[in-house]
């Protein structure tokens, strides 16, 4: 690598970190919890297969519909370093998108030639505001790694790399949808720009074709694996959606040239006739594009290139395939390239004639990191980062339906409520948040009413096994045991797939009693999610209470290796080892537990019985007495107190 490439790919890096570095300390927010914190396949590569066979959400929702393995994939990857610990994920995502800009900085200078368009191109895209949604969202990713595989297939396919170009293709397509449009691209590349490629090894009629079968290959799979998830919308949604999205093109353009009031779940207007003038205004201004694009043709191929590329990205998102949005500003992340190539241009055209000119392209890249910066400010507080959604798109009914989970955390289910019921009145077929609203109402004291609403629920969708779910919690609270578990096995019937479900009805037949179903529904847990240790620690505590010692052995160390901070897994095993005459083992892990933890009550008290039971009476006082300080009203203590002045 030449001086100038190499400060350019240094100038990128700085940048990109200057923008998002304030995202490392973001929370998982949104889809976070359930793509990462609460995703058990990611925690263990015994699920790797699954990653490959099942949608993104691993069928958790019905609504969701895509399949991206090498999203998820990469969580995978994150967690063996990470953990739960969200800095890692934000890292990944960062060093992702720069990695982006630099492929992209690469793939403009072999198309151009020119260091000044491709460098320019590269620093706007890898400090413009509109992508904070792709790289601070650490559910964004899919945006950064189709991106990322797709201008390394490109400048591969350029210089006839074929194997490896079709090898980072397959990975596009594993990452996100989007890429099913690149062979297109190629085809545009290649006949309709005739730009820079290199000698192929294949004749130039068919160079493209093999990206062509492997998109086939890639729909078959997808349709196999997700039989019930239908790709296109249907004929009237997709009509809806054309118009929508032909206004879409214009707020799009205006939002990367003005990012302002950037925010996430656009609420939008559809219009169902062609006559609306909104959408003859657009129609006029799409005619105006193409028109500009065919006029710079001949003398400015680059320039009409990036328009056709800004155009043919934004494709996939007009409706036609089912998507869960209508408008999003990660949408726009492989598009916007397109739109920056043009303004790259513009900008070297304009210091070409005078240097002066240079002050335009770095004051914009200036303004535009420093919006980055500030909007990623707004994503430090999930509250703050609803509210902030609100003031731009009030008929959002998912962030309603999320900041109602935030307050019914915090104990508040008055709040909740009302922001539950204000996601219904938007969207009344919300599933989700009438369930929410449900519960809460049961939390909130009105049983009957709860009750009530949601068998009402079950009645009109049978197959919500989050319904069942809830209602076999609810009839838990209530003692009723049997009741509990029947819907628990409904739902388990439904979704097998939960380990949640499994672990919540271990513990009703734990609660009832029936100590060997609940070993048998908390080893179904265990074995589905590995790494969650209060799988493990209520097995463990089963195993105790029915005399299998060294099953709770391994699982309470099961435990301490996963949190290996945790003085109440400490604490256990050296009560299991006191059980099983190891006393010299449980010593220790009893002083450990003391050790990550010496204001334990119940930590000073199981030393001291175990202290009393060795015949160390005095120290067995001692550790009584610390527990009573701690606890004046522990009554446990006073037994053992009792026992100490019986003894010779």
């Amino acid at each position: 690598m030449d001086k100038r490439k190499l400060t350019a790919v240094i100038l990128i890096t700085a940048l990109g970190f200057i923008c998002y570095f304030n995202s490392l300390s973001v929370p998982f927010i949104w889809d976070d919890t359930g793509l990462v914190s609460n995703n058990y396949l990611i925690k263990d590569f015994r699920h790797l297969g699954r990653v490959f066979s099942t949608d993104l959400f691993d069928a958790k929702s019905e609504a969701r519909n895509f399949y991206r393995p090498f999203q998820a994939f990469s969580y995978m990857l994150d967690y063996q370093v990470w953990k739960l610990r969200p800095i890692g994920y934000h890292l990944t995502n960062i060093i992702l998108h720069i990695l982006t800009a630099c492929f992209l900085y690469k793939f403009i200078l072999i198309i151009s030639a020119n260091t000044v368009i491709s460098l320019i191109t590269a620093l706007l895209f890898v400090v413009h505001p509109i992508h904070v949604e792709a790289v601070t969202y650490i559910s964004g990713r899919a945006d950064m790694l189709v991106a990322l595989f797709l201008l390394l297939s490109l400048i591969l396919f350029i210089e006839c790399s074929y194997v490896f170009s079709l090898l980072s293709f397959g990975l596009a397509l594993l990452s996100k949808e989007l890429a099913l449009i690149f062979p297109f691209l190629l085809l545009l590349y290649t006949y309709g720009f005739n730009l820079p490629l290199a000698k192929a090894k294949l004749p130039r009629k068919i160079v493209y074709l093999p990206f062509f079968l492997l998109s086939v290959v890639y729909v078959a799979l997808r349709v196999v694996i997700l039989p019930n998830k239908t790709i296109f919308s249907s004929l009237g949604d997709s009509y809806i959606n054309a118009l929508f999205f032909i206004k879409a093109i214009f707020l799009y353009l205006k939002t990367l040239l003005l990012p302002f009031g950037l925010h996430m779940s656009y609420a939008v207007r559809l219009v169902s006739s062609i006559w609306d003038a909104s959408v003859w205004a657009s129609i006029v201004g799409v005619i105006c594009l193409v028109f500009l694009a065919l006029k710079a043709y001949r003398k400015f191929k680059l320039f009409s290139f990036g328009l056709a590329w800004f155009g043919l990205f934004l494709l996939p998102h007009s409706g036609i395939f089912q998507i869960n949005a209508y408008f999003a500003e990660h949408f726009c992340y492989v598009a916007s390239i397109g739109v920056f190539l043009v303004l790259a241009i513009i900008a070297a055209w304009l210091i070409a004639k005078k240097k002066i000119f240079i002050l335009l392209p770095a004051g914009l890249i200036i303004f535009y990191a420093y919006l980055s910066v500030q909007y990623n400010f707004v994503w430090h507080n999930p509250e703050r980062f609803y509210k902030h959604i609100l003031k731009f798109s009030k008929g959002s009914y998912n962030v309603y339906n999320n900041l109602a989970a935030i307050k019914e955390k915090e104990g508040n289910y008055k709040e909740a409520e009302k922001y539950y019921l204000k996601a219904i009145d938007i969207r009344p077929d919300f599933d989700t948040s009438l369930l929410n609203l449900i519960r809460v109402i049961y939390l909130s004291g009105r049983k009957d009413a709860a009750f009530s609403q949601l068998k009402s629920f079950l009645e009109a969708h049978p197959s919500s096994f989050w319904g069942w779910a809830n209602l076999g919690s609810m009839y838990a609270n209530n003692g009723q045991f049997s009741e509990a578990v029947a819907a628990y096995k409904e739902s388990l019937r439904i979704n097998p797939a939960i380990p949640n479900h499994h672990y919540f009805l271990g513990l009703i037949y734990e609660e009832a009693g029936d100590l060997s179903l609940a070993i048998e529904t908390l080893r179904a847990a265990a074995a589905l999610d590995n790494k969650n240790p209060a799988y493990h620690s209520e097995l463990a505590a089963a195993y105790k209470k029915v005399g299998l010692y060294e099953l709770a052995f391994k699982e309470y160390l099961c435990v301490l290796n996963l949190e290996p901070g945790s003085a109440e897994a400490s604490l256990n095993l050296g009560i299991v080892y006191a059980l099983l005459q190891k006393f010299d083992q449980a010593e220790y892990y009893f002083l450990n537990s003391l050790k990550l933890d010496n204001s334990s009550a119940i930590a000073h008290y199981n030393l001291g019985a175990f202290y009393w039971q060795r015949g160390d009476y005095t120290r067995a006082k001692e550790e009584f007495d610390k527990a009573l300080v701690i606890n004046p009203a522990f009554s446990e203590v006073k037994v053992w107190r009792d026992k100490l002045i019986d003894s010779p």
